[in-house]
């Protein structure tokens, strides 16, 4: 195997080591059933994909669009493309007619894989704006094409025909495309993201330095294979020899982690937030006894784990013997309930990951690891290193491979084996600007301040990093989502989504029925509690950067209605038209006067 094209002979590599060991599993969607895929079976049917996309033209540097949730499909045409020298371009399942347009525009692909009606249907409509023939192949055999789609084929008629035909054809050498990646757009238009062959291999090698081996783990696979985080994750772990189980819809994913029992699945900090939240629900609901047993659990925990353990502290007998008590009788059921008693490696990143938040995960036992990364660098950047101090609050150590440096500005600039060179349409010289302010401990570890770019300017001249803010305050128990506003204004403002343990809370002290949101909104012990959570996580934050006014806001932040991205950051621009009128009520002292006076 030629070590320029790792990800041309993957499924050869795997297959020579053991032909019928597991790689991918997935749940059937009518019986529910854990199906498994064995080395040998995924390079046979590599191999005939392979034959199929040369059959209708595809070759080096030809793209394919792969439109899908988590299938076994997407590595089967990913495996393939990578094979023939084909480049992928994966796309969120639920994009829009448009946005597959755009794509469809900027890469000029003349295949989409689509892996349900919902992709069908963007797919062909995103055809007929470009007013362009591109073949749609179907994975879902329950796909319906319309009446007038007569070139549309399911995934195994596409392949099918090639079982027995042979494939002669030189690889891609490490310097051709492996897969076209757009960023998340959250402060612009979305950028395709050039990644090579060599780069996706740097990335595998400079990890394997860092993590521990993966062979033999169940790893649940929960985020878009269409991310970069996911993605470069799933190349690591089944080169390493763990096997993929494929969580299709974000829904199902706490019924796959009690299914699977992952060793290791890959997390954003919002996941630990609806987890955390989860938890003290089920605290407040028990008796008391019950309740102030967990609640000292966990704080043995926090101690233990994250003062003492992950820092590479030896913690005192006494602590030992506590946390070994609390782990027994409160904290092994924490994470048995939720199908993480098995978790080996758990990593987080996709946004600001707070200080409390680690602490807190860390106090159930369960081994976060959290990192920082981009789209443009192949993923990871800096992670924690389980053998050396893991601060709470940090993004961890840079890994090998990639030179960081701290411009004077404080953005960070990366340059390495795993940064691109260039965009789809742009080529970068030099090294790599992120956007990204961070600072260096002396003891070597990455700390996200914010981001350059999107430094909220008031009109008084001074900066507020609003992901910093927003991530203090979102530690709290109270807040579910803050979304803090500033720029052009006088001060720092927010928007606050409260949680829902504090809105039952709310409800159950004041008598007002749980269903009935608009009171509940409008509760003046709702806006106290609010207020005081939020006066307790800006302690020592500067008084410019402090979120002076805020109103209470009701809905909620959805990819569906633009709000977030599919990473779930928000997306500002969308977040204050939608409103528009709570913001404006903020900066108007004569409309805000009786919020003050709560």
């Amino acid at each position: 195997m030629k070590d320029d094209a790792l990800l041309a002979f993957i499924p050869d590599h795997l297959a020579a080591v053991n032909r019928t060991a597991a790689v991918l599993m997935y749940r059937d969607a009518y019986s529910a059933f854990w199906h498994t895929v064995s080395a040998g079976y995924m390079l046979a049917v590599v191999r005939r994909t392979a034959r199929a996309l040369l059959s209708v033209g595809l070759g080096r540097g030809s793209r394919v669009i792969i439109l899908s949730e988590n299938r076994p499909e997407c590595f089967y045409t990913s495996f393939a493309a990578y094979r023939i020298g084909a480049v992928n371009v994966p796309l969120m399942s639920d994009m829009s007619a448009e946005g597959v347009a755009e794509a469809l525009r900027a890469t000029g692909a003349r295949l989409i894989m689509a892996g349900s009606q919902q992709a069908y249907d963007a797919a062909l409509a995103a055809c007929r704006l470009v007013r362009r023939h591109i073949r749609i192949v179907t994975f879902s055999r329950s796909v319906k094409p319309v009446r007038s789609d007569r070139t549309t084929v399911t995934f195994a008629a596409f392949t099918e025909p090639f079982r027995a035909a042979g494939l002669s054809i030189a690889p891609p050498t490490g310097s051709d495309e492996a897969d076209i990646i757009f960023t998340s757009g959250t402060t612009g238009r979305p950028k395709g993201a050039v990644i090579t062959h060599s780069m996706y291999e740097a990335a595998i090698r400079n990890n394997r330095r860092r993590l521990p081996d993966v062979r033999g783990w169940h790893v649940l696979e929960y985020l878009p294979l269409s991310h970069v985080f996911e993605r470069a994750w799933a190349l690591f772990c089944i080169t390493g020899g763990a096997v993929l189980a494929l969580n299709r819809q974000p829904s199902h994913v706490q019924r796959s982690m009690r299914e699977i029992r992952p060793e290791a699945m890959c997390c954003v900090p919002r996941f630990w937030e609806k987890y955390i939240e989860a938890v003290d629900r089920y605290a407040d609901k028990a008796a008391a006894d019950e309740r102030a047993l967990m609640q000292d659990a966990i704080r043995t925990g926090e101690t233990y784990n994250a003062d003492y353990r992950y820092m590479q502290r030896p913690a005192p007998p006494e602590l030992e013997t506590a946390y070994r008590r609390a782990d027994a009788t409160v904290l092994r059921r924490i994470r048995t309930t939720a199908g993480l008693e098995r978790a080996k490696l758990l990593p987080t990143a996709g946004a600001v990951v707070p200080e409390a938040l680690v602490r807190r995960i860390r106090s159930y036992g369960l081994p976060i690891l959290v990192g920082y990364g981009m789209t443009e660098t192949t993923a990871t950047v800096s992670c924690d290193d389980f053998r050396r101090p893991c601060t709470p609050g940090s993004v961890g150590r840079v890994i090998d491979g990639v030179q960081l440096t701290i411009a004077p500005d404080g953005e960070i600039l990366l340059e390495g084996d795993t940064i691109i060179k260039r965009y789809l349409d742009q080529e970068i010289g030099g090294p790599l600007h992120t956007g990204d302010a961070g600072r260096m401990s002396p003891d070597g570890e990455l700390y996200i301040i914010g981001r350059i770019k999107d430094l909220l300017k008031t009109s008084t001249g001074d900066y507020v990093a609003p992901e910093w803010i927003e991530a203090r305050i979102e530690a709290a128990g109270e807040v579910d989502r803050c979304i803090v506003v500033a720029e052009g204004r006088k001060f720092a403002s927010a928007l606050i989504f409260p949680s829902r343990t504090l809105l039952d809370a709310v409800a159950r002290e004041e008598g007002i029925d749980p269903g009935d949101s608009d009171t509940l909104l409008r509760s003046p012990l709702l806006r106290r509690r609010i207020r005081e959570a939020i006066d307790a996580a800006q302690k020592g934050v500067p008084a410019h950067s402090s979120v002076r006014r805020f109103m209470i806001a009701g809905g909620e932040l959805t990819q569906e209605n633009g709000c977030l991205t599919p990473t779930l950051k928000p997306r500002r621009f969308a977040i204050e038209a939608r409103y528009r009128d709570a913001i404006d009520t903020m900066y108007d002292n004569g409309k805000y006067e009786i919020y003050d006076n709560v």
